[in-house]
């Protein structure tokens, strides 16, 4: 009775390693991976990505409160944030990722 309990936690711990490293790295493994560099470059392109939106988000909120619209500003982050995506595009069609 003892070994099949040993054995279910041998299973169970497993499992949570492989959904864990699933979860952060995106792939089925029992090790952690480092990612490439073309994958941490992703990685810094979608982080930079969410913080050009997050500016964006904000200057609409400014604009539509305070009714002063800051276009320079829009603009330089609008242009960011498509160029950004852009580099993604071509990033994941390397890597092979959706």
């Amino acid at each position: 009775m003892k070994i099949k309990h040993i054995v279910l936690i041998v299973v169970i711990l497993i499992a949570a390693l492989l959904i864990y490293n699933y979860v952060k790295s995106g792939k089925l493994s029992l090790l952690p991976t480092e990612p490439s560099a073309d994958e941490k470059q992703l990685q810094d392109l979608e982080k930079r990505l969410g913080e050009v939106e997050k500016e964006i988000r904000q200057i609409e909120l400014i604009a539509s409160t305070s009714g002063v619209a800051d276009t320079a500003g829009y603009e330089k982050y609008t242009q960011e944030r498509d160029s950004l995506k852009e580099q993604i595009k071509a990033l994941k069609e390397k890597l092979g990722k959706k």
